[in-house]
């Protein structure tokens, strides 16, 4: 299930929307559906990701072509930040805002970053560990 929170910020004009849940294929839907609902109002949209521990194939494409549409991503999580990345950590486009570091992050930055490298490398062992770690 994906809970989709709107908040109206006046000043400056902003929508922020605070996404909770899994994102698959058809909860991207979802968010899509909301999106062009804000896209219409020509409103500036931030989509906050915090609460997504997960995101499959189809999800990862629909965020990929958000900032693209002039949508924000903020507060990925360093695993699906690389995942967005892919094999390319150019690719994110400048309008997904940088997590904020806090001291300890980086541990867990790189024991990410090592997670999704073994998951492209088909270590087996590194999806079990994604599997327990966000479901």
């Amino acid at each position: 299930m994906l809970r989709i929170t709107v908040h109206h910020q006046s000043e400056p004009p902003v929508v922020k929307l605070k996404i909770e849940g899994r994102l698959l294929g058809e909860t991207m839907n979802q968010l899509s559906r909301e999106l062009e609902t804000l896209g219409q109002q020509s409103q500036h949209v931030v989509v906050d990701l915090a609460g997504v521990p997960f995101a499959d194939a189809t999800a990862l494409d629909g965020l990929r072509a958000l900032p693209r549409r002039g949508v924000e991503l903020h507060s990925l999580s360093p695993f699906l930040r690389e995942l967005l990345a892919g094999d390319d950590a150019n690719a994110l486009d400048t309008k997904v805002a940088p997590k904020k570091r806090r001291d300890g992050d980086a541990v867990v930055d790189a024991e990410e970053a090592a997670l999704v490298s073994a998951l492209r490398a088909g270590d087996e062992g590194a999806y079990e560990t994604m599997v327990r770690r966000y479901g």
